[in-house]
């Protein structure tokens, strides 16, 4: 007998079945505020010590099957700041930009965000609200849009003439945001273009410490 593989099913891609994008939302935040290089050495251990910090405060398993929620992964945030002040020397200040129980219109997001990069430099990582829910990092905001910084394939939010957020992968959709879930990263001291490459090779070679 010839088994025949007349249907093929698509394959599964790596992310379509875990629920790991707050995880990767952290590690995209850290990595594009500090402006590390994409070597898979310094990567691989960032995800390492998100990973070690995850596990001290959820359980992986349920992390990895249903995701992380808002104040879970504040925690992994804060955390990770702390691991990266301890372990490399770099002070990373984490906080909330609006209050948990505040609604955030896009414009609103979208001014506080412009004005955060602007002024400092910072990284804001944040949670859809909507048909489709995930962790992702803003990275840039004009007059109509916030664009991303994304561990899939989502490029930008835009903001429609009714003032509504659109992403780009669900049109059809209105989404919405959460004081609770947008965290703002930014340096305590900004970073001189001279002392990048220093912080470089630290994260690369130091060793990994329980934070305090």
């Amino acid at each position: 007998m010839t088994w025949s593989h007349a249907f093929r099913p698509p394959p599964l891609r790596q992310g379509e079945l875990d629920h790991l994008c707050g995880l990767y939302a952290i590690a995209n935040g850290v990595r594009l505020l500090l402006g590390m290089l994409p070597t898979r050495i310094g990567s691989a251990l960032l995800f390492q010590e998100l990973v070690r910090l995850a596990g001290s405060q959820v359980d992986l398993q349920a992390a990895l099957t249903h995701g992380i929620e808002a104040p879970d992964l504040w925690r992994i945030v804060k955390a990770t700041a702390g691991s990266i002040a301890l372990n490399r020397g770099v002070r990373i200040v984490a906080d909330r930009p609006f209050p948990s129980r505040f609604r955030p219109s896009p414009d609103t997001l979208r001014r506080e965000v412009a004005a955060g990069i602007h002024t400092e430099g910072a990284v804001y990582l944040v949670g859809l609200r909507g048909g489709f829910e995930h962790w992702t990092v803003v990275r840039r905001a004009t007059s109509r849009a916030l664009y991303l910084y994304d561990s899939g394939p989502l490029r930008r939010i835009d903001i429609d003439p009714e003032g509504r957020a659109i992403i780009d992968l669900d049109p059809g959709r209105e989404y919405r945001f959460e004081g609770s879930h947008i965290f703002r990263l930014r340096l305590a001291h900004r970073m001189t273009s001279a002392a990048t490459p220093t912080l470089r090779r630290r994260y690369i070679k130091a060793p990994i410490e329980e934070a305090a």
